[in-house]
């Protein structure tokens, strides 16, 4: 145990307050240019506690300590070791009476400063304990011994934890009721607005689901605890995450206490009021945009035990209640370039399910994606994959191994089969194969916690660091056409997966057995469809090229595809002799198309009603060049056009009026 002297703590509310809104604290605090604090802990964390009269006495803080993976002083709660922003409230219900552990806090009910009846001793070298005895009559309202508790359990970081814990011992002849309130002010890093998410495990430390930005509040919370993390602030966040205990984990020692409320809130607003705070839902204050404070926001955790008179806790003369919350953190196991966790795309792809929970697998990864694996052209679920008409998580993973385990030659359809036989473009089966390199890759960052961002690659024998948005970039190149561009990312991403094999993986989650491969071909379901995953002249980066088997350009050429338009889409513009439908697209490239070629392409033989149209330039602005529509019925249009060897010219061939059926296309030339 220490005792270390904070100065300046004044100027530090005015840093976090810029405009001035809690002006009144530090005019409060004037007259206290030294604080004296003491501080305790296990080398995980360290707790720092006001102990001299006038001060504020209980009023706390903690950093981590020298020991702790994350590094050492890093704040858990605000205040570098300066307590002043966080604390502890205590309402008596029975005389409508506030204990506030510093002054100029708002409320409807009177407020006794705790201050004067406050003394602090060791809790061995770990914690401190503060101990404020009420007298009752003149003094305070009540006759009680409110006995606070800071201190740090565990020996190593795995079973570390900061507890706060409070019992209330009713020294009067009548019955109490009371409530406590916990304020807690988290910053991580230089992030002093971090966000807020609900959570069941601890274990997956890097998934997103749930994140709340902005005032919020939960009614008899049920989730196990609450994650925060920096979202901004810090040049590569997160940094770490801080986990507060709700009705568990059930790991933590002791058990912590349900609160009957929680709240998020916006730390300026809520700091001033000692007991009651009403949020606004529409406030942000964990963003950049944050309305609470600028560059980032501003929050703070309230625990309410006892948060009304209908939830108070009731505590017979001569009797005691006691309640407690705990918190800890859990860093990002990655560092520069050294053991960073990943398993190559074949691994997720083998491991599919298990009924261990701890077990690293597909379905677990796709479960810390909060259920969801966005693709950037494909989101999953994409369908009822498993058929029970709900789309959740499990079909998602049923989904993701379609991607793996069916046939990239061809595009799915609706049910997640390949049954039509319809080919994939390149572009298709590019999309597919970066596909599973995007899963694997959320897979590493979702469920091991790795970012891109920490570790690097070989790159013409220099050590390039992935790119923070690395899988934004990935979703952004499989949304496109460009093929080469997909296969390109492909490779990156299979070197961002196979660079951390070789190590082990995070506490708390093992390695299982795979799955047979041949239950998994049976499983898979192909997500796509000619929508977001074309077959070959489905759209336009996928049209089918002319080519003739001559090279001849005067000698007679003949090409000829037939094509059914039953699971094709409408990716082309309208043309100007007609409304059409589902299309198919073929391309004349210059080589072909040479300066002054003639070229007749004819729909006869389809069994439908048919239109065709020649257009040149790009698919990002084609121009109409010629249109037919016709003949009625199924008797085929005909249509002649010259190429000019500058421009790629394309076919499109479509049903008039929306038809749609089996179509024939016969290209001459000359």
């Amino acid at each position: 145990m220490r005792t270390e002297y904070k100065e300046n703590v004044c100027q530090g509310l005015l840093r976090r307050l810029a405009w001035g809104i809690m002006l009144f604290a530090c005019l409060a605090l004037m007259d206290r240019r030294v604080q004296a604090t003491v501080s305790a802990g296990n080398g995980i964390y360290q707790v720092f506690v006001q102990d001299t009269p006038g001060q504020g006495v209980g009023l706390y803080t903690a950093t981590t300590g020298p020991s702790h993976p994350a590094g050492n002083g890093l704040n858990v709660l605000f205040g570098n070791g300066s307590p002043a922003t966080t604390f502890n409230t205590i309402r008596s219900y029975s005389t409508g009476t506030d204990y506030v552990q510093s002054s100029g806090k708002t409320s409807a009910n009177p407020t006794v400063l705790l201050d004067p009846f406050g003394t602090v001793t060791p809790l061995g070298s770990t914690g401190f304990r503060t101990t404020y005895i009420l007298p009752g009559g003149s003094n305070s309202p009540d006759a009680m011994t409110i006995v606070q508790d800071v201190k740090v359990n565990g020996i190593t970081f795995e079973d570390s934890t900061i507890e706060i814990s409070t019992t209330i011992i009713n020294n009067g002849s009548n019955s109490l009721s009371a409530g406590v309130r916990y304020f807690w002010d988290y910053q991580i890093g230089v992030d002093d607005g971090p966000t807020f998410s609900p959570v069941n495990s601890t274990q997956v430390a890097a998934s997103g689901c749930n994140v709340f930005t902005t005032e919020t509040q939960f009614s008899e919370p049920t989730f196990t605890s609450y994650r925060m993390v920096d979202n901004d602030g810090n040049p590569h966040p997160p940094t770490f995450n801080i986990f507060g205990t709700v009705v568990g984990p059930s790991t933590v020692v002791p058990l912590p206490t349900a609160p009957d409320l929680l709240q998020y809130v916006c730390w300026p607003r809520a700091f001033p009021t000692a007991f009651d705070y009403t949020i606004d839902p529409t406030l942000d204050i964990a963003t950049v945009n944050s309305t609470c404070t600028p560059n980032g926001g501003d929050c703070a955790v309230s625990y309410f035990f006892g948060h009304n008179i209908n939830t108070a806790l009731t505590i017979g003369p001569a009797a005691s209640a006691s309640v407690s919350a705990s918190l800890f953190l859990t860093p990002i196991s990655t560092s520069n370039n050294v053991g960073y966790i990943s398993r190559p795309s074949r691994f997720w792809f083998t491991h599919q399910e298990n009924s261990d929970t701890n077990c690293a697998t597909l379905r677990s990864a796709v479960a810390a994606s909060c259920q969801v694996l966005d693709l950037g052209f494909v989101t999953l679920p994409n369908g009822f994959a498993n058929g029970d008409n709900v789309e959740d998580g499990e079909d998602a993973m049923l989904e993701a191994l379609g991607f793996y385990w069916k046939s990239t030659k061809y595009t799915g359809e609706i049910g997640g089969t390949q049954s039509s036989k319809s080919k994939s473009s390149s572009v298709c089966v590019q999309r597919k194969k970066l596909a599973v390199e995007l899963i694997a890759a959320i897979a590493n960052t979702q469920l091991f916690g790795t970012l891109p961002q920490q570790v690097s690659y070989v790159n013409a024998r220099t050590n390039v660091f992935f790119a923070a948005n690395l899988l934004d970039q990935a979703r952004a190149t499989a949304s496109g056409a460009d093929v080469a561009a997909m296969a390109s990312m492909t490779a990156l991403l299979q070197k961002f997966n196979n660079g951390g094999e070789t190590n082990n993986f995070p506490v708390g989650i093992t390695e299982c057995s795979p799955t047979s491969p041949t239950v998994l071909r049976k499983l898979a379901r192909d997500p796509t469809t000619q929508g977001n995953c074309p077959g070959v002249n489905n759209s336009c980066a996928a049209a089918a090229m002319v080519a003739f088997s001559s090279t001849n350009q005067f000698a007679p050429a003949v090409f000829t595809q037939s094509v059914n338009l039953n699971t094709y889409t409408n990716n082309f513009p309208i043309p100007t002799c007609g409304t059409g439908g589902r299309d198919a697209i073929w391309k004349i490239l210059p080589t072909v198309g040479t300066v002054g070629r003639h070229f007749t392409a004819t729909t006869a033989g389809s069994n439908f009603d048919t239109m065709l149209s020649v257009w040149s330039g790009t698919c990002s602005n084609p121009i109409p060049v010629a249109c037919t529509n016709s003949v009625s019925g199924n008797g085929g249009e005909t249509l002649a056009f010259n190429t000019d060897g500058t421009n790629t010219f394309f076919i499109v061939g479509e049903g008039s009026s929306g038809q749609f059926g089996t179509l024939k296309l016969r290209i001459t030339s000359p």
